[in-house]
C-alpha cells in the first residue's frame, strides 16, 4: 500500500508544479544515478566512481562534448538505494570543454559516498530523479535520466509505473545493467527500467567493467559526429537490444 501512496504523491506533485523558467541553454540535461544499495560494497562503489570520472576523461567523450551543437551539457550525479534514500553527489555542472570535463571528473573521483546499505529502489530513484530535472538552472534540448544498478527493484513502487510521466515531461530513462549477481539483470531493466525515445540498456559484465560501459553509454547518450561513427578501426560499443540504432553506412 505504502508504495502506492508514494506513486499517488508523486503524481500530485508534478501535476501541480509550475513551469520551469527557461534556464541556460545545453545541449543536454544528464542525471547519472548510482547504485549505492546494500548490494554494492566500499570496492565496487570506488569502481564506480572511478569509472564515471574516467568516462569523463575518454577521449571520445570529450569529442562528443565539444561537438555539442548549443553550450555543452549539464551533469548531476546522485546516489540511490531504498524508497527514501537519495543524495544529490555533484550538484548540476555544465560541461562544455575539456577543462570543465576535468574538473567535474576530479569532484567526482574524491565525493563519499553519503548513502550505505538498503534495499533496490529503482522507481524512487527515478522520482528524484526527475525533480532533479524539475529544478535547475538548464534548459536542455534533451534530457536523460542514466540509471545504474546491479540488481532488480525489491522496494518502493515500481520503475514501470513512472514510464508515462516520465515520457509525458520528454525524459528518457537509460540503463547500466551490471551483471556480476544477477546475469539477466540487462533484460531486467530493458523490460522494466528503461523508457522513453530512443531508450537503451548497456551491459557491465561486473564492476571492473563499469568504467568501458560508462564511456561507450555517455558517447551515445552525448551524441558522437557522424565521421567517427564511421571509423572501421573505432568500434564504439556492442549494443544488445533492440533499442539500439544500425550503425551507419561508411561512406565510400
Amino acid at each position: 500500500m505504502m508504495r502506492w501512496l508514494a506513486a499517488a504523491t508523486f503524481f500530485a506533485w508534478t501535476a501541480s508544479a509550475p513551469a520551469l523558467a527557461q534556464g541556460q541553454l545545453v545541449d543536454l540535461e544528464l542525471v547519472l544515478a548510482v547504485d549505492v544499495s546494500s548490494s554494492v560494497d566500499a570496492g565496487e562503489y570506488e569502481l564506480q566512481m572511478s569509472g564515471i570520472a574516467a568516462a569523463f576523461r575518454h577521449p571520445d567523450v570529450l569529442m562528443a562534448i565539444e561537438a555539442s551543437t548549443v553550450d555543452g551539457i549539464a551533469v548531476t550525479v546522485l546516489q540511490w538505494s531504498d524508497a527514501k534514500a537519495q543524495a544529490v553527489l555533484v550538484e548540476w555542472t555544465r560541461i562544455a570543454n575539456a577543462a570543465d570535463a576535468a574538473r567535474f571528473s576530479e569532484r567526482i573521483r574524491n565525493s563519499p559516498r553519503v548513502i550505505s546499505g538498503g534495499s533496490t529502489a529503482i522507481g524512487a530513484a527515478i522520482y528524484y530523479a526527475l525533480a532533479q530535472i524539475q529544478n535547475n538552472a538548464f534548459d536542455g534540448g534533451r534530457r536523460t535520466i542514466d540509471v545504474s544498478g546491479d540488481g532488480r527493484n525489491n522496494s518502493g513502487p515500481p520503475p514501470w509505473l513512472i514510464h508515462e510521466e516520465v515520457e509525458k515531461r520528454g525524459v528518457t530513462v537509460n540503463g547500466l545493467a551490471i551483471a556480476n549477481e544477477q546475469p539477466f539483470v540487462d533484460i531486467y531493466y530493458e523490460e522494466s527500467v528503461v523508457s522513453g525515445e530512443s531508450a537503451f540498456v548497456m551491459r557491465a559484465e561486473d564492476y571492473e567493467d563499469f568504467e568501458r560501459a560508462m564511456a561507450e553509454k555517455l558517447i551515445r547518450e552525448i551524441g558522437l559526429p557522424l565521421s567517427d561513427w564511421q571509423s572501421p578501426s573505432r568500434p564504439l560499443f556492442a549494443c544488445k537490444f533492440h533499442a539500439c540504432p544500425p550503425r551507419p553506412e561508411r561512406l565510400l
